[in-house]
């Protein structure tokens, strides 16, 4: 019992090492990158309106405090700042994030191109996220498209959720039959005797 328990330990290392050394699943779990990016994209938002809101304050303070308008003026004047402070802050923080995501993506797609090569990648790992997450659909629709040599309807944020998936799969500790069989079906994938249907 040992001995098969150890043969089960040892090819789903080899699965996992084999799917490591292929595609780095590290390079498309962005969820941090992502929250970087929103947390500095905000903060360069608020800079921009802070900015905007402090010139015509001070602008609005000189002329009142050199008698060229009214106190009352001077009043409204702070409050009406906040208008063009707020659009110029969200516009800048729009532009920021908008960007940094587009730079995420483009990264994303030439790391998935560069992933999948000619033969395709991700296929091979169908029968394991079919055993694993049943429900997953959007991770299947990618491997069906990674099969069929798709890469253009491939959307990368999904590939990358999906790449994320199956490496969670692969270092999960399930050891049921149907598990069993779809990490069978991947090293049969693998090795090259499992047909891209």
């Amino acid at each position: 019992m040992s001995r098969k328990a150890t043969n089960k330990r040892q090819a789903r290392k080899l699965v996992n090492d084999y799917f490591v050394s292929r595609c780095a699943p590290e390079q498309f779990d962005v969820r941090r990158e992502m929250r970087l990016l929103q947390g500095g994209s905000r903060l360069r938002g608020v800079l921009a309106a802070l900015a905007i809101y402090l010139g015509g304050f001070a602008a609005s303070y000189a002329a009142w405090s050199g008698d060229h308008i009214t106190y009352e003026l001077f009043y409204k004047m702070t409050w009406i700042v906040l208008l063009p402070a707020t659009v110029v802050g969200v516009l800048a923080w729009q532009l920021r994030f908008n960007r940094g995501e587009s730079a995420v993506f483009r990264r994303l797609a030439n790391a998935m191109r560069q992933v999948e090569g000619e033969d395709g990648f991700l296929w091979r790992f169908g029968p394991l996220l079919q055993a694993g997450r049943p429900e997953d659909y959007d991770s299947k629709t990618v491997i069906n498209q990674s099969r069929a040599g798709q890469l253009d309807a491939v959307e990368p944020e999904d590939y990358a959720r999906a790449i994320v998936n199956v490496h969670s799969l692969l270092n999960d500790g399930q050891s049921t039959a149907q598990w069993q069989r779809g990490l069978a079906d991947v090293e049969a994938n693998i090795s090259g005797s499992g047909p891209p249907t």
